[in-house]
């Protein structure tokens, strides 16, 4: 019943050295970047992947670990052997005619290189196929951390390199290769993110944009607990964003979320997560939401002082220049930036110097302190926030420009 509040779970491991201690937590999402903690766990699995057949879970991790659960309470072990000593960040693909594999890298020691290999595998009587080995345009060592989809067609595999420590995107026309890599600019957008190595790649489709997390680090880091997840987002696999770190109260490694249902997905990287007025739901990390409001209020503010324009509300931009798509949503932003400009400052003021707890900021805004007339549509306004970004932007070129 928990889970079915989240439109996302996953079963990372916190680690404290190599190759432990691990313990295992369950986690839930409804964004994909904030993580609540909902059981936690004496014992850990690394490098875990979960599919969800009915109402029963199967999870497989690192080591020929294989199991299946119904209530994330009991956990019952299903046999594998990988025919080496070390089978390596193993996961789930459920391939166009409904085959199941298993992909997973091996080697029998870890000062050589892995090899790719999948292998069958029956849900119903738990039976596992004969190794195949995976191919790549150069060669099949090197790969560990696969990650399998079937798009448009086409079978993509993320990867993450032993030797350059990157994490790569390949092609293929077979489930098993042969594999070609796929030039992307990740490993730039890992650099800015400031890490030099990267690993555990992760990706989501939701509707028409693509979601990878993975697990970056710095040579040398000794703080494995501190090691969190990050996500990136693109439209086109290649070009991606910068990336944007995930929040739970422990560090994050090495896991793929399962998305239970998208109903209710927003994408807080690319949005703002916007305040309802309820003082009830006002959290910390709306400082960033304040500060990115008052930075565009505080600009157009200064721009109408220079140039004689009334409030921002009444700002006109040529309709030529907006889609129908974001008009709406940039209307509203405006409408909304006087009252959020007035009300936004001492309750963030106040919540920052409390003792933390909200009801000590619930105590002074009670209603009618806070004004009945804030609506925010959520999915209009976070959906299509970076179109709002634009149409404003285009309002700072085109008061320049007249005032020329």
């Amino acid at each position: 019943d928990e889970l079915e509040k989240y439109s996302y779970i996953g079963f990372p491991f916190e680690a404290f050295g190599w190759p432990g201690p691990i313990k295992q937590r369950l986690v839930g999402s409804n964004d994909g970047l904030n993580w609540d903690v909902l059981k936690e766990y004496d014992w850990g699995w690394r490098d875990t992947d979960m599919m969800k057949i009915g109402n029963r879970y199967f999870i497989c991790a690192t080591d020929d670990c294989v199991h299946y659960t119904d209530d994330f309470e009991i956990f019952t072990p299903i046999p594998v052997k990988s025919g080496y000593k070390m089978s390596w960040a193993p996961e789930w693909f459920k391939d166009k005619d409904g085959t199941i594999y298993m992909f997973y890298a091996a080697s029998n020691s870890t000062s050589v290189y892995f090899k790719m290999f999948c292998r069958t595998f029956n849900p119903d009587t738990f039976e596992w196929g004969e190794p195949i080995q995976v191919n790549f345009e150069n060669d099949n060592a090197s790969r560990i951390d696969p990650n399998v989809h079937y798009i448009n067609g086409k079978y993509y595999m993320w990867i993450a390199n032993q030797q350059t420590h990157d994490i790569e995107l390949y092609s293929a026309n077979y489930f098993n290769g042969t594999y070609k890599q796929i030039p992307t600019n990740i490993h730039s957008m890992m650099r800015e993110a400031g890490f030099n190595r990267d690993e555990a790649p992760e990706m989501l489709k939701i509707n028409e944009t693509y979601y990878l997390y993975s697990d970056p680090w710095n040579d040398g880091s000794t703080d494995e607990n501190k090691r969190m997840l990050y996500r990136a987002s693109s439209t086109d696999m290649v070009n991606w964003s910068i990336m944007t770190k995930c929040n739970c109260a422990f560090g994050m490694r090495h896991f793929t979320p399962l998305l239970l249902n998208n109903n209710d997905f927003i994408d807080t990287s690319l949005s703002l997560e916007f305040w309802d007025g309820n003082p009830g739901t006002f959290e910390i990390t709306n400082q960033n939401n304040f500060k990115n409001i008052m930075n565009i209020v505080e600009k157009i503010n200064e721009l109408a002082k220079t140039n004689s324009i009334f409030l921002p509300q009444t700002i006109n931009l040529d309709t030529k220049i907006l889609t129908n798509l974001n008009r709406g949503a940039r209307n509203q932003f405006l409408n909304n930036a006087a009252i959020l400009n007035t009300v936004l400052p001492d309750l963030f003021n106040d919540y920052r110097y409390s003792t933390g707890d909200i009801k000590d900021v619930q105590k002074k805004y009670q209603e009618p302190n806070i004004p009945t007339n804030l609506v925010i549509d959520k999915d209009e306004i976070n959906n299509y926030w970076n179109a709002v970004d634009y149409d404003l932007s285009l309002v700072i070129k085109t008061i320049n420009k007249e005032d020329k």
